[in-house]
Formats: structure tokens, sequence, C-alpha cells
């Protein structure tokens, strides 16, 4: 996962990523990502993400670089 991918997320109003995909939410940005964990443990804070390094982002699970390039074009 690129870094620029991620910025580009937040700029679109995206707060987080949740099995690879990237999702807004209403309320509580804290509440909500709690209660997401609860279900599923592949959720991450999008700024969050930001301060990893790159070889983190490249082990994250998620979209290959591939998917996400598709997804821009």
């Amino acid at each position: 996962m690129k870094r620029e991918q991620i910025q580009k997320w937040l700029d679109e109003g995206y707060q987080i990523l949740s099995d690879g995909e990237p999702k807004g939410i209403e309320g509580s940005l804290l509440d909500n990502v709690n209660q997401l964990n609860d279900e599923q443990p592949q959720v991450f804070m999008l700024t969050d993400l930001l301060t990893w390094s790159d070889d983190q982002l490249d082990k994250l699970d998620g979209f290959s670089d591939e998917q996400i390039e598709a997804m821009d074009s």
C-alpha cells in the first residue's frame, strides 16, 4: 500500500481502512472503530497508517498496489 493512496482516501473523506476497503463513518470515530475492531480485526485509522514505515505498509493486508492502481484508472 502506498502512502499517496492513503492520503487520497483521506482527501476523499474516508477515515478508516476495514478489511482492505476505505470507509467513511458517521458519529464518534472512536466508538465506531472500537465496535469494528470487536467484529473485524482488520480495521485501521487512515491517519495512523500515514505514520507507518513503508515496510509496514507493504505488509498490510488488503489491496495490492496493482488493485489500487486499477481503482484509480
